[in-house]
């Protein structure tokens, strides 16, 4: 597996942030500083805190199923009392651990209010909602 695989991979670049694909949390880094992420791994506390410790605008987590109430979706409330907006991919839109089939093929099963405000809902085509972040993150 190369490193871009472990540590993730620029999509797009804007000009004040970047779009960059993760497959797994485990691959975090510096480079997540104030970067759309698009996380293949499932967005329950133990995954979501650890990308929010490396400081992101904003997250795209793999919904997993969601699984009993909810909790591969928590990542949505937790950003949201950062105020950092954050979506899920519907499982049966995109592999898990693969963040470049949730980039190309993702649709969002569940928002957060932040994410919500910036016009992101559920339905939304995840490389759109990346797109539409990286957008409002380059107005400033």
């Amino acid at each position: 597996m190369s490193d871009e695989h472990k540590t993730g991979r620029v999509l797009e670049q804007g000009t004040r942030s970047r779009i960059i694909a993760l497959n797994s949390s485990a691959g975090c880094s510096d480079a997540l500083r104030d970067a759309v992420v698009v996380c293949g791994s499932h967005g329950a506390p133990n995954s979501c805190l650890y990308v929010m410790k490396f400081g992101p605008a904003a997250a795209i987590f793999h919904d997993a199923g969601k699984g009993k109430e909810n909790y591969a979706i928590s990542c949505l409330g937790l950003f949201d009392k950062e105020r950092i907006p954050c979506a899920s991919a519907d499982g049966f839109s995109a592999r898990i651990g693969d963040s470049i089939d949730m980039f190309e093929c993702g649709i969002l099963s569940a928002v957060n209010d932040t994410a919500a405000a910036l016009g992101l809902r559920v339905g939304m085509p995840v490389k759109q909602a990346a797109q539409d972040l990286l957008a409002h993150l380059d107005r400033g």
